[in-house]
């Protein structure tokens, strides 16, 4: 698992933020855009640690939208440009 990042996932229609885990970003945002009529981009990613994504989304609980998908809060976009690497 040292080989996995936490992503951070938005929509530039929508401004939804999905929080996930994948060894390899660039070609989960390709997946995901396969399926997704909206415009996604990276805004950046962080070393994946055990418990890591699980602790994101209770941090950032209130400001889910639904599953994994987060609205653009001033804490969420605070947390994504101090702590994560741009990709």
């Amino acid at each position: 698992m040292d080989n996995k990042w936490i992503y951070f996932i938005q929509g530039q229609a929508t401004g939804l933020i999905k929080i996930g885990q994948s060894a390899a970003p660039g070609a989960r945002l390709d997946q995901m855009q396969t399926g997704s009529p909206d415009r996604l981009v990276i805004l950046g990613v962080l070393k994946y640690s055990r418990n890591l994504e699980g602790e994101l989304h209770s941090k950032f609980a209130d400001s889910r939208s639904h599953g994994e998908w987060y609205k653009p809060g001033p804490e969420l976009l605070s947390f994504i440009k101090e702590f994560t690497y741009k990709y």
